[in-house]
């Protein structure tokens, strides 16, 4: 029994075996024609017909078969491939330019994307800020008007509002740098405007408060007047001078 065993178990190891082998092998059946035919149309090589079907070509394709040797595959490639070939300094110079780009690129990404002008000139364009804001808010308080006060802070939101489309605009620094002084030489423009307005403010009002000081009240020309009436019918009542209280002689000669 063992040994029947052992010999079936050889006889499906050896079949599996066998199966497997004839699994993995393939047949190539070569063509003479066939392989004439791919030659021909891509090197130009060989017989289109061979000895047996040279006829064929002769009696159907006889000017295919004249030309087909010369004008193959093998002379379009080579004329593609010289084509291509003078392409390759061209495609070299364009590649350089490119990397070349591609680096000055870079740079403007690290030089637009960091704002280092806004950085060194913060403190002086604010405190002069600060400084034009609250000027602004004395034009009221010293007797300017509210449309003053308006127009003025117009100003002012103007230029804060381009200094804010400068630090969050895609510029170089350079470009920054060019547009924070010309902001800057506005505020020092405008709030050199704004402080003279203030001075003729104040001025105005430092004058309108000594002519109250040292104002003389004004006589009572009314009393003043019928006393005068008064003593000078009394004098010409009288012929003469005479003196009445509160005031002075009236002298009339006739």
């Amino acid at each position: 029994m063992v040994c029947v065993m052992k010999k079936l178990i050889l006889f499906i190891g050896a079949l599996l075996l066998t199966y497997g082998a004839a699994a993995q092998s393939f047949t190539f059946n070569h063509d003479e024609v066939v392989m004439n035919q791919f030659t021909v149309a891509e090197t130009g090589t060989g017989n289109l017909g061979g000895n047996n079907f040279q006829w064929y070509y002769d009696l159907f394709h006889n000017s295919y078969s004249d030309w087909a040797p010369e004008k193959n595959k093998q002379a379009f490639r080579l004329e593609n491939y010289y084509t291509l070939y003078k392409e390759v300094p061209m495609a070299e110079t364009i590649d350089t330019c490119l990397k070349e780009r591609a680096k000055i690129e870079g740079f403007n990404l690290i030089d637009r994307q960091v704002d280092l002008v806004w950085s060194m000139e913060k403190s002086k364009i604010e405190a002069k800020q600060q400084a034009f804001q609250k000027n602004i808010n004395s034009i009221v308080p010293l007797g300017g008007t509210s449309i003053d006060k308006k127009h003025w802070q117009n100003v002012y939101e103007a230029i804060d509002c381009g200094l804010r489309a400068v630090r969050d605009g895609y510029l170089p620094n350079s470009e920054r740098q060019k547009s924070y002084l010309l902001m800057y030489k506005d505020l020092v423009r405008y709030n050199t405007q704004l402080v003279a307005l203030l001075i003729d403010l104040s001025n105005r009002n430092q004058l309108k408060d000594i002519e109250k000081a040292n104002s003389i009240p004004r006589s009572d020309v009314t009393r003043h007047a019928t006393s005068c009436f008064a003593r000078w019918k009394v004098a010409l009542t009288t012929g003469g001078s005479s003196k009445i209280s509160g005031g002075q002689g009236i002298g009339i000669q006739e």
